[in-house]
Parts: structure tokens; sequence; C-alpha cells
């Protein structure tokens, strides 16, 4: 299994700039057509696990999760979406802690395939229930656990293990509605289709947002970028979705009763002032203006090397930009309200 991971990282991952598209192509032509036999492989040994765990070692499962995923972004469709691997990942492997890394590592992949290439609309919708599948039994495993506070519960020992976790999760959740984004709104917003179904995805969408609200307040700068980067995404959707449209248009949307975005609608009645808040309080500086004098003695203002912190602050700049745009009323109060509460802190002192 290694050794197949290995060869398809080497092949398609690592060669990209070493080979040109022609001879990439060739090789994924001529692997697909073998790639029956691997998949074979994979599936025996996790119908295998699901049926007698005691049978196999859980580093052969492990070592086939990670070579599946390695295999994902460039096999035929065909063993995606039309055989029942997805539902032996979700309904048999999420669950188990020793494979729930592994297993939400190869559904990443999976949520970022329409990112990739153009998929047939019965794909797309399969990618739907998929996210609704995932968000239940995800929900059934956390049963209620607001996320930030269990990494303050959690010993010391576990924490490393937790934030790998929840770093995978925030990859999974942002992933998905980021490349599904467009297919979501347009399902919430579609009044010819079934309203039971509409209104659960509409309920696995707010609470995946809820999920990315509480791995933004983790104390974890990996998770923290994942999700910055995603509010980032999702504010200027929002804003290029609502810039034109009128109030009654936000109360249709929330009614589900119109074709309008109800993404939009939902980020602002639930999510504006949580995102306001965590970008407030967890905003890195900004970029040092430091001017000098350069050797011929004209006064020059000194630069620096780009830096991750610089880079997130770019980042949460946009976001808190767009969202002063969007409701530029609200984000001044909450800010007010936020300095307020840190003057009380001080003067308590």
């Amino acid at each position: 299994m290694n050794i197949l991971k290995q060869l398809s990282e080497e092949i398609f991952d690592f060669s990209k700039v070493s080979i040109t598209s022609a001879h990439a192509k060739e090789l994924k032509e001529t692997m697909n057509k073998e790639f029956g036999a691997i998949f074979d492989l994979c599936n025996f040994v996790i119908d295998l696990y699901i049926t007698s765990p005691d049978k196999i070692k859980s580093s052969l499962v492990k070592m086939t999760l990670r070579t599946f995923g390695a295999f994902m972004s460039w096999i035929p469709l065909g063993y995606i979406f039309e055989t029942k691997i997805i539902a032996k990942l979700v309904q048999n492997l999420l669950q188990e802690n020793a494979f729930r890394v592994d297993t939400i590592k190869c559904l990443t992949e999976i949520a970022g395939l329409r990112g990739q290439i153009t998929l047939d609309k019965a794909y797309e919708e399969f990618l739907l229930l998929i996210f609704i599948q995932v968000m239940e039994k995800m929900e059934s495993i956390i049963q209620g656990t607001v996320l930030n506070d269990e990494y303050y519960r959690i010993p010391p020992e576990r924490q490393s293990g937790y934030e790998t976790f929840c770093l995978q999760f925030g990859l999974l959740l942002t992933t998905f509605i980021q490349h599904q984004v467009d297919l979501i709104d347009g399902m919430l917003g579609n009044t010819q289709a079934n309203r039971e179904a509409v209104k659960v995805l509409s309920n696995k969408t707010a609470q995946a947002l809820v999920y990315v609200v509480q791995l933004s307040n983790i104390p974890s700068d990996e998770i923290f970028k994942v999700c910055a980067e995603f509010w980032n995404f999702l504010t200027g959707y929002v804003y290029s979705k609502t810039a034109s449209e009128t109030p009654q248009m936000y109360a249709n949307a929330l009614l589900l009763n119109s074709e309008k975005s109800y993404l939009s609608a939902l980020f602002k009645e639930q999510f504006f002032s949580l995102v306001v808040a965590n970008h407030v309080g967890r905003m890195p500086k900004p970029k040092e203006v430091l001017i000098v004098q350069d050797e011929s003695g004209n006064v020059v203002q000194e630069t620096y090397k780009d830096t991750e912190s610089i880079s997130l602050y770019g980042t949460m700049k946009r976001t808190l930009t767009d969202l002063a745009t969007l409701d530029g009323k609200r984000m001044c109060q909450q800010i007010l309200d936020i300095l307020g509460h840190i003057v009380g802190l001080w003067s308590n002192l």
C-alpha cells in the first residue's frame, strides 16, 4: 500500500513541474486502466475491517486510507461516485477514532474534486448528499461538544492529536462549502426542490458554519489560518451576492421563499457578529513602517519580507473590509462594545 501511495504522489504530485501535461495525461490513462486492481485491493481491506476487525491490523487500514486518498484526485470518477466506498468511509470508518483523521482526509479530497474538474450534474447532487451524511455522522460523534471549549478540557498530552483532528475537520468543512457554495446556495433557494431536503441542507450548512466558528476560536495558528481564509472567501461571496439586494430580498431568502442567496441571509443573521468578534480579537499586528536613511543619505522606507503574520493580517483585513461594507453601522457598534468591555476590565484592576 505504501509503495502504491508513493507511486501516485511521485507521478502526479511531486513531478508536476518536471513532466509535460501530455506525458501526465498518458500516465493517468495508463494507470486508470490498472486502477481497478488497486481499488479492489483497497476495497477488500476496508471490507475485511468492517466484517472482521479482529482479523486485520489497524496500521494496514490506515495505510489503505492514505493510499486511496493519494489516488483520489485523478482516478475515474465512477470508482468514487458509483460504488459504495463513500458510504463505507462515512458510516463505518469515520466513527472510529483510530481512522477518523485519515478518513476525513479522503473525504476532503472528494469535497475538493469539483474545484479541479467539471462534474456531471448527478455527481454534483451526490456531493450535497455526501455533505449531509458527513455532517450527520460528525454531529453524532461530537454530540453537542463545543470544539474550542473541549480544547481546554483535554489533557496536555492529547492536545496535539486533538489539534490535528480539528485542523483536518476544518479543512473538510471549508473545502465542502467553498467548492460547493453555488450548489448549496442554489439548492436552498430552489422553490421547486423538495422542501424537506432543503430544510435538512440548510440545517447542516448552518451547523457546519457553527463548527467553523468554534474552530476559529481554538488557539492554534494553523487551524485559525484555514478558518480565516474561509471567512475571507465567504464574506467576499456574501458581498458579491448581497450588494444589490434589498432588505425584503434578505427576508425572503431567510424564509426560503426566494431564489436570492440564502447563505447571504444566513451569514448576516447568525454569523456576522461572531466573525467580527473573532477577527477583532485575533487580529495580528500590521506591517510595521520603519523610516531609515540609506547609504546615500536618502530617507527611505525599510522593506520587510512577507511573513505568515503579514499575510494573515492582509486576509483578515480584507474580511473586515467586506464586513464593514456589508453593514458598517452594525460593525462599528460591535467594535465600540468590545472596546468598552476591555476598558471596563482595565478599570476593575
